[in-house]
């Protein structure tokens, strides 16, 4: 019957005796080439590194007048005011507030994207500008007490006529 494997010895495998047998990953050897390395390279390597974590954080500062709402964000509960969220993506968003006795309000709030965040700039940002940029959005709503003498808190239609002369004396027009 032919041998398939060479004879194993007490310092290894007969025919590799001179070389050594493998010592643990790291050596002193390892240890001296990060030494080696030197203060402008070390400089450098920490430089890139930190430059990976840089980011654009989005928050949308959510309040109202009187605080305690509970805010609804594109039909999802995220919890009561005063409140920051956290954002990716820009556009349109639908928040919602509502509060006992006082009328509920729903808007849709634009939420432009600012210069920095244009297409092909957005990779400069977010990618190789070594600091953090932070784009806070604060919305108010002011909540309107109702008295609850009708379908809407008030007479019909009351709250459309309310909010209808809001706009005109906002505008200037009253």
């Amino acid at each position: 019957m032919r041998r398939l494997a060479k004879p194993v010895t007490p310092l290894g495998v007969r025919g590799f005796e001179s070389r050594p047998l493998r010592q643990s990953s790291f050596s002193m050897r390892k240890a001296g080439a990060i030494i080696r390395l030197g203060i402008p390279r070390l400089a450098c390597i920490l430089l890139l590194a930190g430059m990976t974590a840089a980011c654009v954080e989005r928050k949308l500062l959510l309040r109202s007048d009187p605080p305690g709402a509970e805010v609804a964000l594109d039909g999802r509960m995220v919890g009561v005011t005063p409140l920051e969220v956290p954002f990716v993506y820009y556009g349109t968003r639908r928040i919602t507030m509502r509060l006992e006795n006082h009328a509920s309000e729903s808007h849709l709030i634009d939420v432009a994207a600012p210069w920095y965040q244009l297409p092909v700039l957005d990779f400069a940002f977010e990618a190789l500008v070594p600091w953090r940029l932070l784009d806070e959005r604060e919305v108010v709503f002011v909540l309107d007490e109702s008295d609850r003498s009708g379908p809407e808190g008030g007479e019909p239609g009351g709250r459309l006529v309310r909010r209808a002369e809001q706009y005109l004396r906002r505008e200037g027009l009253r």
